[in-house]
């Protein structure tokens, strides 16, 4: 195996790409023989692929750093010769990741949007500018660690008096080491608010009127019950009975006058 010893030197490309590593100009065989090449060493977060001749390097998403205990192998067969190579990613600034997920509470003058942002550069900028319908408004935001460059938000909303059917939200946040702005934006349909509320009254209005309804129904009940027995009593012959009947119960005794009493009184 002759060995081009000035092709073996480092590496270094940026993260987030592929770096294509020949191997024709670093080795070759006098009689003709096949190479065969391989690659060893730490190699986590790094993938290393033998591809038409060609070493393919492809780190892992958002993996930058330096790979320095890495060694490339080439043989013939009879002989090995082996480097030591220094592969470096460096390091690219990413934009963050924002997403509005939720907004809650619209029934008054004001409302909560909930929101997250991920920078994997570890920097993160939670002063967020905040447009509703296109006009910005002021507003603050309280904004948690969630993990490493990871925030959970949630900002106050001031809401108008008279908002349309729906609206649509904003969220801009400047990336100071790459000096551009990323927006998340959002439609909420206040329609679907407003509908719930109002199925949620006509069952408590309908409930009430149902109870009221039921209490009225068994108050005349009552009252029917009540004019029947009286109108029972007041046309019902059994008290005329009850009083002549008392009468024929002390009919006077024959022979009426005192002489009748005297024979009694024996």
């Amino acid at each position: 195996v002759i060995v081009n010893a000035s092709q073996w030197t480092n590496i270094s490309f940026p993260e987030d790409t592929t770096f294509t590593l020949p191997l024709g100009p670093l080795a070759y065989d006098v009689d003709g023989d096949d190479l065969t090449w391989s690659m060893e060493g730490d190699l986590t977060g790094l993938t290393a692929s033998l591809v038409n001749g060609s070493f393919e390097l492809v780190p892992e998403q958002d993996v930058y750093g330096v790979f320095d205990d890495v060694w490339l192998n080439v043989s013939d067969g009879t002989s090995v010769h082996s480097g030591q190579l220094n592969i470096t990613v460096e390091p690219v600034g990413d934009l963050p990741f924002v997403s509005i997920e939720s907004v809650q509470g619209m029934s008054g003058s004001t409302a909560n949007m909930y929101w997250s942002v991920l920078d994997v550069d570890g920097t993160v900028n939670t002063a967020a500018n905040v447009s509703v319908d296109g006009a910005r408004v002021v507003v603050n935001h309280s904004c948690l660690s969630s993990g490493t460059g990871a925030y959970q938000c949630v900002t106050l909303l001031p809401m108008s008096s008279n908002p349309s059917t729906s609206l649509y939200l904003e969220l801009e946040l400047f990336d100071e080491e790459l000096g551009r702005s990323v927006i998340a934006s959002k439609v909420v349909e206040l329609a679907a608010s407003s509908d719930e509320e109002n199925q949620t009254a006509p069952e408590n209005g309908a409930s009430g009127a149902t109870a009221t309804l039921t209490a009225a129904a068994m108050g005349g009940v009552l009252i029917i019950g009540v004019l029947v027995v009286v109108l029972y009593r007041l046309r019902s012959p059994t008290g005329t009975d009850a009083s002549t009947v008392a009468v024929e119960e002390a009919p006077e005794p024959s022979g009426g006058g005192l002489l009748a009493r005297a024979e009694q009184l024996k």
